[in-house]
């Protein structure tokens, strides 16, 4: 979970005396923007400012203004965006939900981060619009800064998708967050589960050859998710009629679960392997192709 951060910098001026004794060698000596300041916002205190320089009346209280408005405008939306994650933290989803509607219209932060907030929300409300979940989502995946962000919006968007049986499109998500994560270097659990569901995707589409080397690596990178990873690359095998590879991966099939995974879910996981290898041996010694081969 992405969260914003205040300022690094904000606007600074030269001291007050020296503007009133020489207005004309004001400086502006911090020139980025801040992050809590809209772009219209920053653009309509910059002609303040230049105004309050041309024409010495009322110069420094309104001086004083500006420097105020551009501090309380980035202190407001610190605390505005810091409330929604709290809320959501907190399960209040509806609640959380104003908050960044409400950062989002401001445009001040990171819209990627926003957006990927605004679609966990809705995702997470009972009736909550499944489009709009899935376009926020996209939008993260676009948008954000973070590449976190960005792979969890495309792992989001694909998990939306999946549940909804939009198998070709849900693959598509899940191998885009697969891409990102390894242009990025990145060998992080999210990117191991994404390959996971990557892989499922493929099975549902009928690529059972490219989900098997999918779920191979699966199996090399998370030990939390190799049983079932391990028991897919069976089935995928056996779809296609590799028999004997589905086989030589029943009998390497570990007896004891991995730490950290639970112990009931492997119990039946290796229950099916060693039901798939006796009917795999069973089925390849009545293969009279087979026993001709090794006449």
């Amino acid at each position: 979970m992405t969260c914003a951060t205040g300022p690094s910098r904000i606007f600074f001026f030269s001291s007050c005396p020296s503007m009133v004794n020489s207005p004309s060698s004001a400086l502006l000596v911090a020139a980025q923007r801040s992050p809590g300041i809209s772009s219209k916002t920053f653009f309509a205190l910059t002609h303040v400012l230049l105004l309050c320089i041309i024409n010495l009346t009322n110069f420094l209280p309104n001086i004083f203004w500006l420097k105020a408005s551009l501090f309380r405008g980035s202190r407001y939306m610190t605390t505005l965006f810091d409330k929604a994650v709290e809320q959501e933290a907190a399960g209040e989803f509806n609640k959380a939900l104003g908050f960044l509607e409400q950062c989002a219209a401001t445009q001040c932060y990171d819209q990627g981060d926003v957006a990927f907030h605004l679609g966990w929300c809705l995702e997470n409300i009972a009736d909550g619009d499944r489009a709009s979940v899935l376009r926020y989502y996209e939008q993260a995946a676009a948008e954000s800064s973070s590449v976190m962000t960005r792979i969890n919006g495309s792992f989001r968007a694909g998990w939306v998708l999946m549940q909804d049986r939009d198998h070709e499109r849900a693959e598509a998500a899940f191998r885009k967050a697969v891409e990102l994560a390894e242009r990025s270097h990145l060998d992080h659990e999210l990117y191991h589960y994404a390959l996971f569901w990557h892989a499922v995707c493929l099975e549902n589409k009928g690529q059972y050859l490219d989900a098997a080397e999918s779920h191979k690596l699966v199996q090399r990178l998370s030990p939390v998710l190799a049983p079932e990873s391990r028991y897919r690359e069976i089935i995928c095998h056996s779809h296609v009629g590799r028999y004997e590879e589905a086989l030589g991966v029943c009998r390497t099939y570990p007896a004891l679960a991995p730490a950290g995974f639970d112990p009931r879910r492997y119990a039946e996981l290796y229950d099916l392997a060693k039901k798939e290898e006796a009917l795999l041996v069973r089925c390849l010694a009545e293969d009279p192709a087979r026993e001709e081969g090794n006449t």
